[in-house]
């Protein structure tokens, strides 16, 4: 019991350790300083204009857009927060996934412009994945567009058990 009670106070003391390097106030300023230097030039390309940069520099934001730029704030909001995780965590990097950027009906612009810094945004090690109903005849320079011509279904049945046979080994590790 010694040893045990030993041990866990060892691992206690460098998890304390970890906890006060992580709560360092340079390191949270450096943060928001990388935060800050991502957010307003995606504000400024979404062309989102009646701002103050008190509000979006600060972490959480005030988002507090109306109208069309309310969707193209948040999109620029949650862009610069998610790269933000990136550079400064050390947690695993799951896909991002943005449904129907197209909000509110922006103008042509203002959706290629959005559709642009979604995909240009994407840390190089990451994936986006952007569901929408169309691209708004704009083109995909990074990446690649997959068409889903079934309705309803991404999977079709013909590939049903070849994916299912490559997932089952993962899905069975999760419930281990």
């Amino acid at each position: 019991m010694d040893v045990k009670i030993a041990t866990l106070f060892g691992e206690i003391g460098k998890i304390e350790e970890r906890l006060k390097e992580l709560k360092d106030k340079k390191r949270r300023e450096d943060i928001v300083a990388f935060y800050a230097r991502h957010i307003i030039p995606y504000l400024d390309r979404l062309d989102v204009t009646n701002y103050t940069a008190d509000d979006y520099t600060k972490i959480p934001a005030r988002v507090a857009e109306t109208g069309s730029d309310l969707p193209r704030a948040i999109l620029a909001y949650f862009l610069a927060i998610l790269r933000t995780i990136h550079q400064h965590s050390t947690a695993l990097f799951a896909p991002i996934v943005i449904d129907s950027p197209n909000q509110q009906d922006q103008d042509p612009k203002n959706v290629a412009a959005m559709i642009d810094l979604i995909v240009e945004s994407r840390p190089d090690d990451a994936q986006t994945i952007l569901g929408t109903v169309s691209l708004h005849g704009h083109d995909i320079k990074e990446g690649s567009v997959i068409e889903f011509t079934r309705k309803l279904s991404v999977l079709s049945e013909d590939d049903y058990e070849g994916v299912l046979s490559s997932m089952q080994p993962l899905m069975d590790q999760m419930t281990t």
